[in-house]
C-alpha cells in the first residue's frame, strides 16, 4: 500500500481517549487515539491497487452499550454508479464483495463485530473502492446486530487514489432518547416528553435529531426511579403511573411541588434513558457584564430548585455528578454543621464504588438512580472531557477569567430545553458581598449587572466522592460549569469565609448545577 491521507467528517473532531488502567486521584490524563499510520492495514493480495483505493473509518461504542455491527453500507452521493466494491473486517483478514442495490453497496459481517470499545480504541472498517473524484463523498451506514441502522457523512469532495487509503477521523457512536433530559412544569396535568431513538456522530456529543434507522430499540414501559416534594409538602409529586405509547412518554403531575426521575425500558426491562421532572416556578434573570461574558440570561434558581426564598433549604435543588445527565435528590430538614468536617449524613440514594463495570456511560445510563463514589472520576478508566459540551482545559487556573471558548448542549446536559450548563465566565462578574452577609443568608444575594436585578445563590455543599455525607452545608456553594480541569473540572465557589472564586471539583463530586439560557 503506497499510503494513507486523511479526510475530516463534518460532525468529527478529535477525541478524548482512554487510559489503559485505572488512574490514580490525581494522574488522570487524556491521550489522542493512535493515528491510523501506526496500524495500516495489509492490502489483500488480489485487489488491483491500479483500479482501487481505501476509504477506513473508525468507530467506537463508547458508552459501552455492547453495539455488535453486522452490515455495512457505502452510498456515494453524486450520482456515481460503483459496481463492485470490497470490504475488509475490523481483524483485517476477511474480504467480503460489497454487492450493488438500490445505489448502495452493501455487505454483511459473519458473525458481527464488537464495536464495545473506549475512543482510544476505535473499530476501523475498511472499504476498497474504484478510484475517481466524488464531488459529493458518501454515506456510510452501519447497521447493528438488533438491526438498529446509523448513517455516517463522510463530507464532500473525497477522492479515491490508486493504493491509497483515505482515512475518517475516529468518531463516537452516541445512543439517546429524546430532546432533553429535564422537563420542568408548574401545573398539575400530564407532561408530556419525547422518547424517540435518536444517534449522532457528533464529538461533543450534540443533538442532531438523526432518528435510529432500521429497527429502533423502543421503550415498552416506564417506572419511576425516585421522587420527593418540597421541604413540608405532603403527598407525591407524580400523581399516578407513568406510560409509553410510541415515541411519547406520559408522566402526570400531581401539581405538588419537587422533584422525580422516571425512566423508559425495553421489553427486558434494562432502562433505555430517564427523565427529570421538576414540578416548579421558574424565571428567567437578565445578566450584564460588558467587561467579562456580556449580557445573558440565567435561571433564578438551581435546578430542581422549588424556591427562590433566602434561607430556605428548598431552594439548594438537587445535585449532579459532572458530565452525569440524572439528579440525585437532597435529604430534607438537615442541620447545619457547627465545626470540622462540616459533615451531614448523606445516605437518601444507593451508591456503588466506581470500577471496570460500573464507572462506564453504560451503567449511569442503566442505574440513573445511583451515585458513584470514586477517589477521583465517577468514569473508571479514562476521562471524557465532552460530556457537557466543553472540551477545552484550560493551562493554567487564571485562563478560565479569560477565555472566549464557549460550549454547547450535549445530550448528556441535565438542564431542560433551551438551557444549558454554563460556561465559568457566566458566574466571573459575580461579587463578594460579606462573610457576615452570607452567614445571614446562607448564601450570596448577587447583583446581576442589571440595574435593580438581583439574584441569590444558595450555599448548599456538596457530595462528598468517596462517603455517604455533605460537606459544608450552608457554609459553601458549589456551582458547575461546562469547563474541565487536568483532573477535575471547574466549579463556581460561593464561600462565607473569603468570598467567591473558582474552584476545581474532582468529578465524583455531586454538587449544584444553575443554568444558562442559550441563544
Amino acid at each position: 500500500m503506497k499510503s494513507i491521507h486523511y479526510i475530516l467528517m463534518t460532525a468529527a473532531v478529535s477525541l478524548v481517549a482512554a487510559c489503559t488502567v485505572p488512574p490514580s486521584a490525581d494522574e488522570h490524563p487524556n491521550v489522542k487515539p493512535k493515528p491510523a499510520e501506526e496500524e495500516e492495514p495489509t492490502p489483500p493480495a488480489d485487489i488491483d491497487f491500479d483500479e482501487f483505493g481505501g476509504l477506513q473509518i473508525a468507530v467506537a461504542d463508547y458508552q459501552r452499550l455492547g453495539l455488535v455491527i453486522a452490515k455495512a453500507e457505502v452510498a456515494p452521493l453524486g450520482g456515481e454508479s460503483i459496481t463492485l466494491a470490497y470490504s475488509v473486517a475490523p481483524d483485517g483478514t476477511t474480504i467480503s464483495t460489497m454487492t450493488a442495490a438500490d445505489g448502495k453497496l452493501s455487505t454483511t459481517y459473519t458473525g458481527g463485530f464488537d464495536i464495545n470499545k473506549p475512543l482510544s480504541e476505535a473499530v476501523n472498517i475498511l472499504f476498497y473502492l474504484p478510484i475517481g473524484s466524488y464531488a459529493k463523498g458518501f454515506d456510510i451506514t452501519l447497521t447493528d446486530t438488533q438491526g438498529r441502522a446509523y448513517t455516517l457523512p463522510t463530507g464532500e469532495n473525497v477522492t479515491i487514489e490508486p493504493g491509497e487509503t483515505t482515512a475518517v477521523a475516529a468518531v463516537p457512536l452516541t445512543l439517546y432518547y429524546g430532546t432533553a433530559n429535564c422537563y420542568r412544569t408548574a401545573e398539575a396535568g400530564t407532561v408530556k416528553v419525547d422518547i424517540t431513538p435518536y444517534y449522532t456522530f457528533s464529538y461533543p456529543y450534540a443533538y442532531e435529531g438523526k432518528t435510529v434507522g432500521g429497527t429502533p430499540v423502543t421503550a415498552a414501559s416506564a417506572s419511576v426511579v425516585w421522587q420527593q416534594t418540597g421541604t413540608g409538602v405532603e403527598g407525591d409529586v407524580l400523581s399516578g403511573e407513568a406510560s409509553v405509547s410510541g415515541n411519547e412518554l406520559s408522566v402526570p403531575v400531581s401539581g405538588k411541588v419537587g422533584n422525580a426521575v422516571v425512566a423508559i425500558k425495553d421489553t427486558y426491562g434494562t432502562v433505555l434513558w430517564s427523565y427529570h421532572i421538576w414540578v416548579s416556578e421558574s424565571a428567567d434573570v437578565p445578566y450584564n457584564f460588558p467587561d467579562g461574558y456580556g449580557a445573558y440570561t440565567m435561571m433564578d434558581r438551581n435546578l430542581g430548585a422549588t424556591s427562590t426564598e433566602i434561607k430556605n433549604q428548598d431552594t439548594y435543588g438537587v445535585f449532579y455528578q459532572w458530565g452525569r445527565k440524572d439528579p440525585f435528590m437532597r435529604p430534607h430538614n438537615q442541620t447545619r454543621p457547627t465545626g470540622s468536617p462540616y459533615y451531614t449524613d448523606y445516605t437518601v440514594h444507593e451508591s456503588a464504588q466506581s470500577g471496570e463495570l460500573t464507572g462506564i456511560i453504560a451503567y449511569t445510563i442503566q442505574n440513573p438512580g445511583i451515585i458513584l463514589k470514586a477517589a477521583n472520576d465517577w468514569h473508571y478508566g479514562f476521562r471524557d472531557n465532552a460530556l457537557w459540551g466543553n472540551t477545552w482545559v484550560p493551562a493554567a487556573a487564571t485562563d478560565i477569567y479569560t477565555t472566549d471558548v464557549k460550549g454547547i448542549k450535549t445530550v448528556y446536559d441535565p438542564c431542560p430545553a433551551g438551557y444549558r450548563i454554563p460556561d465559568y465566565r457566566a458566574f466571573d462578574g459575580l461579587e463578594f458581598t460579606s462573610k457576615e452577609l452570607c452567614d445571614s443568608q446562607y448564601g450570596h444575594v448577587y447583583a446581576t449587572g442589571v440595574e435593580g436585578v438581583t439574584s441569590y445563590y444558595p450555599t448548599a455543599g456538596f457530595v462528598e466522592k468517596n462517603v455517604d455525607n455533605i460537606k459544608y452545608l450552608e457554609y459553601r456553594g458549589y456551582y458547575w460549569t461546562n469547563i474541565p480541569g487536568g483532573t477535575g473540572a471547574y466549579s463556581r465557589m460561593c464561600n462565607n469565609a473569603n468570598g467567591s472564586k473558582g474552584s476545581g471539583l474532582d468529578r465524583a463530586v455531586a454538587s449544584s448545577v444553575r443554568c444558562l439560557k442559550m441563544d
